[in-house]
């Protein structure tokens, strides 16, 4: 199954998920990119906002694990996400659940935490599973406006974490 991976990071959560096999891996931050190198990911650096580098349909599975809320145009990295994948491949999905309680956690997680580590990459934008935000569309709803039809959904985390296997019909 040939598997792509947004923002991959330094590749740790992928591997986490999928411990071997090949995934190509799309990310800003040359340093990051090394790593997921070592853990035996094959990289490009790229915006993944813009996938023009990749054919359409090329695809089974793309992966964007806590990377959406980082973006700038999101919808254009889940409409990128919808072309390169072929018919019937899969988006898989996780971003924050936003929502009072994870208000309350990234406060304390931001201020005595790891938090920190996110100021070279702020959360831009904020999801909720199926409620609007102050930034507009559900994650759901968002990803009907691009075309993936969601198949399963799933919370983590006392629900501070949402996931969502979409497909593209």
């Amino acid at each position: 199954m040939k598997h792509l991976d947004l923002g991959c990071g330094d590749g740790m959560t992928l591997r986490m998920v999928k411990p071997e096999g090949e995934v190509l891996g799309v990310d800003l931050d040359p340093e990051m990119l090394e790593q997921a190198k070592s853990r035996e990911i094959t990289t490009i650096k790229g915006n993944v906002e813009d996938l023009s580098i990749l054919p359409d349909n090329s695809f089974e599975l793309v992966t964007c694990l806590e990377t959406l809320e980082h973006l700038e145009h999101p919808t254009l990295a889940l409409a990128e996400s919808y072309r390169v994948l072929k018919a019937r491949g899969f988006l898989v999905i996780t971003t924050p659940n936003v929502n009072l309680i994870f208000r309350i956690m990234w406060a304390l997680w931001a201020r005595f935490g790891m938090g920190k580590f996110w100021d070279r990459s702020p959360h831009l934008f904020e999801y909720n599973l199926w409620n609007t935000t102050k930034y507009g569309l559900s994650l759901i709803e968002r990803l009907r406006d691009v075309g993936f039809r969601p198949e399963k959904t799933a919370k983590a985390n006392f629900g501070l974490v949402a996931g969502v296997r979409a497909v593209k019909l």
